[in-house]
C-alpha cells in the first residue's frame, strides 16, 4: 500500500536544513511523462505526520528551509506538490514560494468558511495551483472546488467504482483529477479510461503479471547480458564484445562514462581505459546500469527510481563503512527487475550468478545489502518509522537520499 503523504512542521524545526527530511513521489500525466512530485516530509526525531499552529515559523520551515536543502533540485523540473492543512493555508508567508512551481494541497474536508474561500481566493489571484486533496465532491464543498485547479481522489478510500463516479461528477466542472494510490496495472487502465489527468502510486513499478510467469521472450537478451555482466569470469574485452554488439548500448556507456555524474579526469575514449581509473566491477555495474536504462515500454521514471535507489544503498553502506558500496548500488538497481521484465524478482535473478549475500538482500531484505534496500523503499514511501540503518541519523539519511536524487539527474542526462 502507499503510504499517505505526511507534512511535518514542528516549532522547534526554525528553517535548520538538518532538521527536515524530504522523500518525493512523482505525479505522471497521461502520457506517463513526469509532471511533478508530492513531497513527502517530517522533522527530525519524530515518526508521525504532526502539525504545529500556523504561525511565522512553522511557514518559515516550507517557505525557506525546503529551499535550503534544494527543494527544486528534488523535483527537477517538475512542480512540487506540498500537503498543507487548512489553518496553515493562512501563513501567508507561503508565498515566498514561486507559484509556477508549487502546488498547495488541502484536505478535502476542510471547513469552507468565506475567510478560508477568501484565502483561496487570494492564492489563486497569485497564480498558485490549488488542490483538494482527497474526500468526496459534495453540495457542502462545492465552493471549494470551485477555486481549485484540481482535484485528487483517493482509489485506496474510495473503491474502483466511486472514484469513477466521482470523476464523471468532477468532469463538467473544468476541473483537473489526480487518482492517486494507484498500485496496480488494473486500477490505472480503468481511471484512464475515465479521463483522469494525472496518475499518483506505483503502478509503474509494479510487474503485469506477479506470479506464474517466465521472463518474456523479448527481454530474454536483457536478462542474459545482465547475468554475463555479472559473471566473475566475464573479462572486461567481453564487457566490451558484448556491448559492441548493440550500437547503442556502446554509446550510451561511453556518454555516460564521460557526463558530469561521474566526473573522471579528461575524456575517456575507451572502455579498456576507463578500466584504469575505476577498475573492471565498475565498469560492470555502469554497463549493467545502461542495460536497465535500456529496456523499452516502460516509463523513465522507473529508471529514474532505480537510479535514486541504488545510488541510496550505495551511499547508506559507504558512510556506515559496511559492505561492499557497489554491491549495495547493484542491489538498489536489480530490486526493479521484476517491474522492468514483468516477471516476479525471484524469477528475473534465478539465472543470474550472484553472490548469496546479494539474492537474499534482493529477495529477503537479510544483511546489511538487505537493510540498505529496506531503508531505500522505506524512504520512497514516506515510511518514516522504517527509515534507519546502521546508526546513521535520520537527517543524515536525508541528505544522502537528496546526494542521491541529484546524481541520479546528472547520471539521466548522461545516460
Amino acid at each position: 500500500m502507499t503510504a499517505t503523504p505526511a507534512t511535518a512542521v514542528g516549532p522547534s524545526a526554525a528553517a535548520s536544513r538538518r532538521e527536515v527530511i524530504v522523500g518525493r513521489q512523482p505525479i505522471f500525466d497521461r502520457s506517463l511523462d513526469v509532471h511533478g512530485y508530492e513531497l513527502l516530509y517530517r522533522t527530525a526525531g519524530r515518526t508521525d505526520a504532526w502539525f504545529a499552529d500556523a504561525d511565522a515559523a512553522s511557514a518559515e520551515v516550507i517557505a525557506t528551509g525546503f529551499v535550503d536543502i534544494g527543494l527544486f533540485n528534488v523535483v527537477d523540473r517538475g512542480r512540487a506538490y506540498i500537503n498543507v492543512t487548512r489553518d496553515f493555508m493562512f501563513a501567508r508567508e507561503l508565498m515566498a514560494l514561486p507559484a509556477d512551481r508549487v502546488a498547495l494541497e488541502f484536505p478535502g474536508d476542510a471547513v469552507a468558511d468565506d475567510e478560508f474561500l477568501e484565502v483561496l481566493d487570494d492564492y489563486k489571484a497569485e497564480g498558485y495551483r490549488l488542490v483538494m486533496d482527497g474526500g468526496r465532491v459534495t453540495r457542502e464543498n462545492l465552493a471549494l472546488v470551485k477555486r481549485v485547479q484540481v482535484v485528487k481522489l483517493d482509489l485506496n478510500a474510495l473503491g474502483i467504482d466511486e472514484t469513477l463516479r466521482q470523476a464523471e461528477l468532477i468532469a463538467p466542472l473544468g476541473r483537473e483529477i489526480i487518482a492517486y494510490r494507484v498500485e496496480t496495472e488494473e486500477q490505472y487502465r480503468a481511471v484512464e479510461s475515465a479521463g483522469v489527468d494525472y496518475f499518483q502510486g506505483f503502478f509503474f513499478a509494479r510487474p503485469r503479471i506477479v506470479s506464474g510467469s517466465r521472463v518474456s521472450s523479448n527481454k530474454l537478451t536483457t536478462l542474459r547480458l545482465l547475468a554475463k555482466l555479472h559473471d566473475p569470469e566475464t573479462s572486461v574485452d567481453e564487457v566490451s564484445a558484448l556491448l559492441s554488439q548493440d550500437a547503442g548500448l556502446s554509446y550510451k556507456l561511453m556518454r555516460f562514462i564521460n557526463s558530469a555524474a561521474l566526473s573522471l579526469p579528461g575524456k575517456i575514449e575507451s572502455i579498456q581505459r576507463a578500466v584504469v581509473f575505476t577498475g573492471i566491477a565498475t565498469i560492470k555495474r555502469w554497463a549493467s546500469l545502461m542495460v536497465v536504462a535500456s529496456v523499452e515500454d516502460k516509463p523513465s521514471e522507473l529508471t529514474r527510481t532505480l537510479l535514486v535507489r541504488a545510488r541510496l544503498c550505495e551511499r547508506l553502506c559507504a558512510e556506515a563503512q559496511v559492505e561492499e558500496p557497489g554491491s549495495a548500488f547493484t542491489v538498489g538497481l536489480f530490486s526493479g527487475l521484476d517491474a522492468l521484465l514483468d516477471c516476479p524478482l525471484a524469477t528475473a535473478i534465478e539465472d543470474m550468478p550472484l553472490a548469496p549475500e546479494l539474492e537474499q538482500a534482493l529477495l529477503a531484505h537479510q544483511g546489511a545489502l538487505g537493510e540498505s534496500l529496506a531503508c531505500a523503499l522505506a524512504y520512497e514511501q514516506g515510511e518514516w518509522s522504517n527509515v534507519s540503518f546502521r546508526g546513521l541519523s535520520a537527517p543524515g539519511i536525508g541528505e544522502l537520499y537528496e546526494e542521491a536524487v541529484e546524481w541520479a539527474g546528472k547520471a539521466m542526462s548522461g545516460i
